[in-house]
């Protein structure tokens, strides 16, 4: 009852107001190097198909899967994708809210990059091993084509999910300390008081100050939900809604998003891509 509406009003007075500001900052670049990331790897596939067409048997083919396999890791590939984030730019939002920098972000969104491009080079390695031994050598390039279309597609729901929850998250470390700060001044001094209701047995468990900051959190977390979701709704950078799910040309994507196997083989990641219940 002490922190909500004080909390609800800052809320309201100075935060609301630049919400869809701060969001529109972080997706610009974010969606700008995640889209890179996916014409890197479509690029290495386009290439990779025209290498199976040169010839050069499986020891060849064997090369250019190898070369594949890291390009998650590649510090010159994958550089284009990494530029583009690291315009982010918050000037402007940085001294009201007092952030000192966006450089905690565009590492954050680097990270997940890296980890999609890894994940989508290894799903697609294993369609494709799985499709040789089904099919054999035959028509290589045409098993690059099929694989390809299934990882893209996959990769773009996943990488939107991916997104949406770095943007919540985001939102969430440049908003909350700017509450409590705001909060601090009526509430830091009242949670003595409080600590004195608690009674002792339970006085290591529930922490005062870990629920004065959990209400400050549930105050401002529906209004970041529905931005994000907002965001998604409208199409705003190639983000899905949490309820679409495309499965009218490949009958077998929505099982690559509920279950992180492909047809028997395990995935190392879980994967991102959201399913309606």
């Amino acid at each position: 009852a002490l922190v909500l509406p004080k909390a609800e009003q800052i809320l309201q007075s100075s935060i609301q107001p630049y919400i869809s500001s701060i969001l529109e900052a972080l997706m610009e670049p974010t969606s700008r190097g995640f889209s890179e990331v996916r014409d890197v790897f479509f690029k290495e596939l386009v290439e990779l198909g025209k290498n199976s067409l040169n010839g050069g048997g499986k020891e060849k083919m064997g090369d250019n899967m190898e070369k594949l396999s890291i390009l998650a890791f590649h510090p010159v590939k994958m550089q284009s994708c990494y530029q583009k984030v690291e315009e982010l730019n918050l000037e402007g939002l940085q001294q009201r809210f007092d952030v000192h920098g966006p450089s905690v972000f565009v590492s954050r969104a680097q990270i997940l990059m890296r980890e999609q491009m890894d994940n989508s080079v290894y799903t697609f390695e294993q369609l494709f091993n799985q499709s040789l031994e089904s099919q054999g050598q035959d028509d290589i390039c045409k098993t690059i084509q099929r694989c390809q279309d299934r990882v893209l597609k996959k990769y773009d729901y996943d990488s939107s999910t991916v997104r949406k929850k770095f943007f919540r998250e985001a939102l969430l470390q440049i908003i909350i300390p700017y509450m409590l700060q705001q909060l601090s001044p009526t509430c830091s001094p009242e949670l003595p008081r409080f600590k004195e209701l608690i009674f002792e047995d339970f006085s290591q468990f529930l922490l005062v100050e870990n629920l004065y900051e959990e209400v400050v959190l549930q105050s401002v977390s529906k209004d970041i939900m529905m931005a994000v979701k907002e965001a998604a709704v409208q199409r705003r950078h190639n983000l899905y809604r949490d309820s679409l799910v495309l499965t009218n040309s490949d009958p077998n994507l929505q099982l690559l998003g509920e279950s992180n196997s492909l047809d028997g083989v395990t995935l190392p990641y879980e994967s991102c891509l959201e399913v309606p219940g």
